[in-house]
């Protein structure tokens, strides 16, 4: 469960880590989208969230410079400067010149007269906005049906909540049937909200005063469509008011989404953070996989990023730079005034998965630079030079040893062949150049005569050869069968005389170890079977032996000295009771026929379980033992039975021999790959050098009589290796030392 939880926690560390730089991708690209859009469309935060579209600066704006034009279109004067002007007073730095140029580039340079009409076109189909404008009680323009509006009496059409009546002097607002305070201390100020005729200090002409205007504005805008199915087919109209309802919507929408954007990325940072260990130990195990990709793909890799990079940040910076200059004014009908960041969403998100991808593939490379050592050290120029190095110079172990020897030869073939080729060019050009004179005709023959020459000869070399490398072929087969123990098959008879006598010498070899071989097994056999026998044969009078000292000892009124006879013989006829078992469980090792039970074990629980087991052991001795085993469990296949005995022996020959009131220290660690057990002690004896401590009958100090057989480490050592684990001793002056390995399967069995 906790080897789990460490995966767990290691992966979620690391998707917090990947989450908060991708989220701060995303704020930094939706955060300067967010600026430019509010620059853009001159929306303020506070207006977004407001729930009318009436209630915001931009619909009082709107307003206020349509009102301007249609006073402008009923006193007979030019929309086209109320355009200019209307550029200046928003919040652009637009020149009245280039307002100027960009309306007379739009308009043609239209008449008086002909911007009215052009402006009355382009608005009339826009039923979000009605107006009646009149002059000297005359209506000159109009788009609402006839009797649905009238200022004086604030009438206006259902589905309309906004109405201004401007009489010539004066303008009068209502929305939902209240009135609206216009000009509140009748001053008009730069702050004002509404930017109208009718202030102290903001008068009209006196042909204005004859003009009255009328405008309705829809409470929910929708979006009207114009077709003309007999020339240019269907269009939007101006649906101004539905656009600014719409950007409405758009930034605040963008708002809300920059916001979740920003907690997230608080949250992943915060959790990054607090993981970073875990965060560093991924980082590594990736650089470990990083290291061998070929350098050559990690330098494509980093150009490749860094490139698209530029490519897609020069794109955004000239998205927002676009956004910041040609932001639209209310009052432009012509103008582009579409929210170009919500507007075109997947460019955005494109944009963003460029960089995202750009930026985890430098970071990648960088955390590779930082974590290996030699990160070029994996490189495919350098692969194939070593490939073709080994096929030309050393025996490349995917070849026959005949073709290796041909290919020794082929870079000097090759050479003389390229030098044949080029005097042939080299005489081809003389030749239709027209400089080849006689004296250099002749050293010019010679010279490819002799290269040809050269050549056919190696050629010739190369293919007599064949025979002698397939018989050397041959014999290092044969070596190789030797070496892995297959000795039963002669080398056949080779053609090439001169290697003929290391044939047959070699085969002479085969048949002499064959016969040695031979003769070993025969002897381990008869050894096995005589310990076995003799084993069985002993068995049967100790057993009756035992059985007699266990009835003695239950004679009463025996002497003193009798009971003390009977306790040696007891102690004695146990001992070689012991011995026997111990000689005949050795024998069957070491024919391969001990029986053993693997399964899935804790090697740990197993350390435990034989300490505890031998607690009294351990009391009884002045020695005290010292363990570091993990908490965790830590798997491995073994025989439970036989390992349990192992520990028994290695930890009681700890105990028989190491000095009084020292320290045993047994620990148990492991890589993911191997667990190791070693037991440590400090001997009271002298350890002598070059002893095999696993022979049988072995003991290190042959003056001793503590009653020890020397069978302990052998059978700990037979027992480890039936199990497929290994087992070793070292020894540093009197620090006597076991190890005890095993795969360790944990992370393959969760």
């Amino acid at each position: 469960m906790d080897i789990k939880w460490k995966k767990c926690k290691s992966v979620t560390s690391y998707a917090s880590f990947v989450a908060a730089l991708c989220l701060l991708m995303a704020v930094l690209l939706t955060g300067s989208g967010l600026l430019a859009a509010m620059q853009s469309i001159a929306i303020s935060p506070a207006d977004a969230f407001r729930g009318d579209y009436q209630d915001t600066k931009a619909f009082r704006q709107y307003i206020s410079y349509r009102l301007e034009d249609f006073i402008m279109m009923a006193a007979g004067g030019s929309t086209g400067a109320s355009m200019g002007t209307a550029a200046v007073s928003s919040d652009i730095a637009v020149s009245e010149e280039t307002a100027a140029e960009v309306w007379e580039e739009a308009a043609g340079e239209l008449s008086a007269a002909q911007e009215r009409r052009e402006l009355h076109n382009a608005l009339k189909d826009d039923k979000n906005m009605l107006y009646t404008i009149s002059y000297d009680g005359d209506t000159l323009y109009s788009n609402a049906e006839e009797g649905t509006l009238d200022g004086a009496a604030g009438k206006m059409p259902e589905g309309y909540n906004f109405l201004l009546y401007f009489d010539g002097s004066k303008v009068y607002l209502q929305k939902d049937g209240k009135t609206i305070d216009v000009y509140g201390d009748g001053y008009y100020r730069e702050n004002s909200d509404w930017k109208v005729p009718g202030y102290h200090n903001f008068t009209t002409d006196s042909k204005s005063k004859k003009a009255s205007v009328i405008i309705a504005a829809a409470k929910t805008p929708r979006i009207y469509m114009k077709a003309d199915y007999s020339s240019y087919g269907e269009e939007s109209v101006s649906n101004r008011l539905y656009r600014l309802n719409q950007d409405l919507y758009s930034l605040r929408s963008l708002i809300l989404f920059f916001g979740l954007l920003t907690a997230l990325f608080a949250v992943s940072l915060i959790l990054a953070v607090r993981w970073r260990k875990q965060i560093k130990s991924v980082n590594q195990f990736i650089a470990a996989k990083t290291k061998k990709i070929w350098v050559e793909v990690k330098a494509v890799l980093c150009l490749g990023s860094l490139l698209l990079l530029m490519i897609a940040g020069t794109e955004v910076l000239r998205e927002l730079y676009w956004s910041l200059q040609n932001s639209y004014d209310v009052v432009y009908e012509y103008d582009y005034y579409v929210f170009r960041i919500t507007g075109s969403i997947w460019t955005w998100l494109s944009y963003l998965t460029v960089i995202l991808v750009c930026v985890w593939i430098l970071f990648f490379l960088g955390n590779d630079i930082r974590y290996n050592r030699n990160p070029l050290s994996s490189s495919v120029l350098r692969s194939l030079w070593n490939y073709i190095f080994r096929m030309f110079r050393f025996k490349g172990a995917a070849l026959p040893v005949q073709k290796k020897i041909i290919f020794r030869y082929l870079p000097a073939f090759l050479g003389e062949g390229m030098v044949v080729s080029l005097l042939l060019l080299l005489g081809f050009r003389l030749y239709y150049s027209g400089t080849f004179y006689s004296a250099d005709m002749f050293l010019y023959v010679l010279a490819l005569t002799a290269a040809g020459l050269t050549l056919a000869a190696q050629f010739w070399y190369i293919w007599r050869n064949r025979s002698a490398a397939e018989d050397i072929e041959a014999l290092i087969q044969q070596i190789d069968r030797i070496k892995e123990g297959k000795i039963a098959e002669e080398v056949p008879v080779l053609t090439d005389p001169d290697l003929g006598e290391a044939a047959k010498n070699l085969n002479d070899i085969r048949n002499g170890l064959d016969i040695a071989v031979q003769e070993q097994i025969k002897s381990e056999r008869m050894k096995v079977e005589l310990v076995s026998n003799v084993s069985h044969d002993i068995k049967t009078p100790l057993t009756s032996i035992i059985s007699y000292v266990d009835l003695m000892n239950q004679e009463p009124d025996l002497p003193e000295h009798v009971k003390d006879y009977v306790k040696i013989l007891e102690s004695k006829s146990q001992r070689l009771k012991s011995m026997v078992q111990d000689v005949f469980e050795i024998s069957k090792a070491a024919s391969r026929q001990l029986p053993v039970n693997i399964e899935t074990l804790d090697l740990g629980k197993l350390i435990r379980q034989t300490l505890a087991d031998m607690s009294e052991s351990i009391e009884r001795s002045t020695l005290s033992v010292k363990t570091r085993i993990p908490e965790e469990p830590v798997l491995i296949k073994a025989d439970g039975q036989r390992l349990y005995r192992v520990f028994q022996n290695l930890l009681q020959n700890a105990l028989q021999y190491s000095m009084e009131h020292s320290r045993i220290f047994i620990t148990l660690e492991t890589d993911g790959i191997l667990a190791a057990v070693s037991v440590k002690n400090i001997s009271r004896y002298e350890l002598p050098d070059r002893i095999d401590y696993t022979e049988r009958f072995v003991r290190g100090d042959e003056s001793r009589s503590d009653g020890g057989s020397g069978l302990g480490l052998s059978i700990a050592k037979s027992f480890v290796e039936a199990c497929r684990g290994s087992f070793r001793i070292d020894i540093n002056a009197d620090l006597f030392v076991v190890t005890v390995e095993f795969r360790d399967i944990t992370s393959t069995t969760n």
